[in-house]
Parts: C-alpha cells; structure tokens; sequence
C-alpha cells in the first residue's frame, strides 16, 4: 500500500523527498495507508499528506 501512495504522488509529478518517502514506507496501518491514497489524488505537495 506505501508504493500505492508514493506511486500516486510521483505519478501527479511531485518529487517525493526521502523524508516522506521513509514515513510512508515506515506506516505499518493499513487503515492509514489506506486513507493517504485517495488524500494523495488532492494534496497540494506531498508533505501535506501528513496533515
């Protein structure tokens, strides 16, 4: 589910940096996971995901 997340940020063009990278990889809730893919779809830039 994290490359589904990295993979939408990097697919709408963002530079995803390996600080978010690493947060997103280390996310072991699939519940949250699960919610970041669709907040990534409208996130300004991907350090808003974790607002």
């Amino acid at each position: 589910m994290a490359r589904s997340v990295i993979g939408v940020l990097e697919a709408r063009g963002f530079t995803v940096s390996g600080q978010v990278r690493a947060r997103i990889r280390s996310c072991t809730d699939l519940g949250v996971l699960e919610a970041w893919v669709p907040k990534a779809v409208a996130v300004q830039a991907p350090e808003d995901l974790f607002d």
